[in-house]
């Protein structure tokens, strides 16, 4: 067990570092916009936490303290240089996101992570990449006292921890219905389902009310259409309809069930306006999960599909022209 362990480190941590020298920038051919932004905030603009009142608690969660003043006391009073501090960030991301798929399936598999959207998310955005690395590290613990600190940790870095933290409530309740009250998989796909269409509606049309009620400054950054295009979500959405045909073990894992929920609210997107590409690149490795516990017919589709859909979104993001 100890050798087994010891080698799922040192796999990712391989595939850490090779994910890490790739001057990914270079390839692209500009600069990570996310990135970019946070290096002039932290160097050139004025903190947030110097002009922004914090009279309730959740203006600390909205404010997303945590981040605006770890990171400014890192460069200020540490003196360490912002760009360690970003390139920390994406290495603990990467190996986070990393070790949660190698702990359920085989190595193998990190290689499914390859992918434009992950990269742009543990490189570029890096608060949501870290506030949703510090869930995984607690999902994946069993000491209640560090579980607890690190879902504290990630709630003020990002806000849209509370969704997940929600969207977690939901998925054990629904395994409850199926384990102990005697409710069918149709149900629990249902229940799942329609959380999901919910959670479209309120991120996308009715986004900037319930900004504006907490007093967040994004109110006004976050209207217009932020959905992707139905080419776009057609695998994704894809995999939700075989979701509904896989047998009842499919629905005793919680990852599974979780998917189901954040492939419905990025389907729903496409109706709503509501932000798709990021809710599917923090859940690249729980949908991975999802599809390798897929069964037969159902899981070689979906891997030989995506492996088709991942090529044309390289040649999307890659500055390259093709004749």
């Amino acid at each position: 067990m100890q050798s087994n362990t010891s080698l799922q480190l040192a796999i990712v941590a391989l595939f850490t570092a090779l994910m890490m020298i790739i001057p990914w920038e270079e390839l692209q051919g500009w600069k990570f916009v996310d990135r970019l932004n946070y290096l002039n905030y932290f160097l050139h603009e004025k903190n947030v936490l110097e002009y922004k009142n914090f009279d309730r608690v959740w203006d600390f969660v909205f404010g997303e303290v945590l981040w605006h003043y770890s990171i400014r006391y890192l460069i200020y009073e540490l003196n360490i240089s912002i760009q360690t501090i970003f390139l920390f960030i994406s290495g603990f991301s990467i190996a986070t996101f990393s070790l949660f798929l190698t702990r359920k399936h085989n190595a193998v598999y990190l290689l499914l992570l390859i992918n434009p959207l992950f990269v742009s998310l543990v490189i570029s955005q890096l608060r949501i990449a870290l506030a949703f690395s510090l869930l995984l590290v607690a999902y994946m613990n069993r000491k209640k006292v560090l579980v607890i600190l690190l879902t504290i940790a990630a709630i003020f870095i990002h806000t849209a921890t509370i969704l997940f933290i929600g969207i977690y409530i939901v998925v054990m309740w629904s395994k409850k219905i199926l384990n102990e009250e005697g409710g069918g998989k149709a149900t629990v796909y249902g229940l799942l389902f329609f959380v999901g269409i919910i959670l479209s509606v309120i991120l996308g049309p009715l986004l900037s009310e319930v900004l504006s009620y907490f007093g967040d400054r994004r109110a006004v950054t976050y209207t217009g259409d932020a959905s992707s295009s139905l080419l776009y979500t057609s695998y994704w959405a894809g995999l939700l309809v075989l979701y509904a045909f896989q047998d009842s073990s499919f629905y005793k894992d919680d990852v599974n069930l979780y998917c189901i929920v954040i492939l419905s609210l990025v389907s729903f997107n496409l109706v709503t306006g509501g932000y798709t590409s990021r809710f599917i690149a923090v859940s690249l490795p729980m949908i991975f999960s999802s599809v390798l516990c897929m069964k037969g017919n159902a899981k070689v589709v979906s891997l030989v599909l995506y492996i088709i859909y991942v090529s044309f979104q390289w040649i999307y993001w890659l500055p390259v022209q093709v004749i």
